[in-house]
C-alpha cells in the first residue's frame, strides 16, 4: 500500500511540475526597442524600390498597414 502511496505521489509531482514551473518562472523579457537593421535603406516609393530591386537581382519585402 505505501508503495502505491508513494507511485501515486509522484505521478502527481511529475503531472503538476510544468504547472507550477510556469507560474514562477521568469518574467518576460522587455521587447527590444525597434532599430532600421545596419546597412538597410527603405524605401518609401513603389517604383524606386521596384527598380532598385530588379537591378540587384533581389525581392521586394512590402509592408503596409491600415488604421480600421
Amino acid at each position: 500500500m505505501r508503495s502505491v502511496t508513494l507511485a501515486l505521489i509522484a505521478m502527481l509531482g511529475v503531472a503538476l511540475a510544468p504547472i507550477v514551473s510556469a507560474q514562477g518562472g521568469p518574467a518576460e523579457p522587455k521587447p527590444a526597442e525597434a532599430k532600421p537593421a545596419a546597412g538597410v535603406k527603405w524605401l518609401n516609393n513603389f517604383e524606386e524600390a521596384r527598380k532598385a530591386a530588379t537591378a540587384a537581382k533581389k525581392g521586394l519585402f512590402i509592408e503596409f498597414t491600415a488604421e480600421w
